[in-house]
């Protein structure tokens, strides 16, 4: 269970490169009351058991704390998942990271859930190992990616403030949807170009407008 971009960057500074609500709400769903393993600077980088899930860290030196389970080596940590999963009804165990645990695991999984992240200029220093996409069968969802767009941007009360936010294919499209707005509500619309958070073709949150297109 992993998120990286086109580079297969998954990390940098003991951190997540990115923030994306959406994709931190599919890994929990995802691993909910499930067994997850995990290297030991990923619990670092975590800070704590994640609640309802079977938690194992593969460590030599750590000790085991309530809510943790420690396992000295990967298989050791299969197989107290797999214990777990039986027991629980589970049919899956989740590796969610860092480089080394996947690197190790490949050999093992049998499923790759990846969100992929739309930031080619991120640049990270933990990698997803490299893998042929081809050799497994793909099953495709959106999820959360930051891009430069533009938007109708809709501004209400006194003073004014940005309450809505429409997706535009382009230039034109915006500023038709703005004239039709206009005979409809007495907002104040206008047309900008924004780095925002998209979900397929819908605006989740502006970071930053750019530009006001008239």
């Amino acid at each position: 269970l992993v998120a990286m971009n086109a580079d297969n960057v998954i990390g940098v500074n003991n951190d997540l490169p990115w923030k994306l609500k959406d994709d931190l709400q599919h890994f929990k769903n995802y691993s909910m009351n499930k067994a997850i393993i995990m290297g030991r600077n990923t619990y670092d980088s975590i800070g704590r058991p994640l609640p309802n899930r079977f938690n194992i860290v593969v460590s030599s030196t750590m000790a085991e704390t309530e809510g943790l389970t420690i396992a000295r080596n990967l298989t050791d940590a299969i197989e107290l998942a797999t214990n777990y999963s039986i027991a629980e009804h589970q049919d899956e165990l989740v590796l969610i990271g860092g480089a080394r645990i996947f690197d190790e695991g490949m050999k093992y999984v049998n499923k790759l859930v990846i969100s992929w992240v739309d930031a080619p200029n991120i640049k990270g220093d933990v990698y997803f190992p490299s893998f042929n996409l081809s050799e497994w069968d793909q099953d495709k969802a959106d999820f959360e990616k930051e891009g430069e767009v533009i938007g109708l941007m809709m501004y209400f009360g006194n003073p004014l403030e940005l309450q809505e936010y429409l997706f535009a294919e382009n230039r034109s499209k915006c500023l038709e949807m703005k004239q039709t707005a206009e005979e409809t509500s007495s907002a104040y619309y206008e047309c900008a170009r924004v780095n925002a958070v998209l979900k397929g073709k819908k605006i989740v949150s502006i970071i930053e407008e750019l530009e006001v297109i008239e």
